[in-house]
């Protein structure tokens, strides 16, 4: 599954995350303190700062990004960026945003959002 980590530098590191097993076995692998540290740094300059976190399936129909938006915080946010076809007038096919998003959420919590996105890809 197209997944990445980004850093607060504004590299990445693309990687395959292929079921919520393996993404949550990544976040947990990952050391927070190191990347908190690094975030914390980018955060005193806020011209520069970029929240590190893990994006599956971004700029598709059907992406989840998990990422810590305050790096003082020992929360999370989450965007699950999903689009569905409608019927413009009943007849024009369209793409419209459908998207969820949760602010300052737990790792119990994330966890849980995690397996619903990736349960979301099997329907």
């Amino acid at each position: 599954m197209n997944a990445w980590l980004q850093l607060s530098d504004h590299s990445k590191t693309e990687m395959d995350l292929p079921d919520a097993n393996a993404f949550l076995r990544f976040l947990d692998d990952l050391d927070l303190e190191e990347l908190d540290e690094a975030g914390r740094e980018a955060w005193k300059d806020r011209q520069t700062f970029c929240p590190w976190g893990i994006g599956v399936n971004m700029g598709t129909s059907n992406g989840i990004h998990v990422y810590r938006a305050d790096p003082h915080s020992d929360c999370f946010d989450v965007l699950h960026a999903k689009s569905k076809s409608k019927k413009f007038l009943g007849a024009i096919p369209t793409e419209v945003e459908d998207s969820d998003f949760y602010e300052h959420v737990t790792r119990d919590r994330v966890a849980e959002l995690v397996r619903m996105y990736y349960a979301s890809l099997e329907n």
